[in-house]
């Protein structure tokens, strides 16, 4: 009886010290680090985001700019070539 007690007590001790390891040891500590690691990968990821949608910002209004000045040229073009073929009509007239 003697024995059993002592292997008992062992065994309880053995239980008690893995799980006082597994609540209060090392994983948890482990863990903390790895989410602060994910917290400043995601706060990276979150100013790369925002850069990113300046940047879309920005080419959006070069974009809207560019697209203005190719209707103005557009306009500008349609404009010359009646020009021209009024000149080319008053030509025209001329050498009959």
């Amino acid at each position: 009886m003697n024995r059993l007690v002592v292997i008992g007590t062992i065994v309880g001790i053995l239980i008690g010290a893995l799980v006082g390891f597994l609540w209060w040891g090392m994983p948890p500590q482990r863990v903390q680090g790895e989410l602060d690691a994910a917290r400043k990968r995601a706060d990276g990821l979150e100013q790369q985001l925002d850069a990113a949608r300046t940047d879309a910002r920005g080419l959006e209004t070069r974009l809207k700019e560019t697209q203005d000045r190719l209707a103005a040229a557009e306009k500008d073009l349609t404009s010359v070539k009646e020009m021209n073929l009024k000149l080319q009509r008053l030509v025209g007239r001329g050498k009959k």
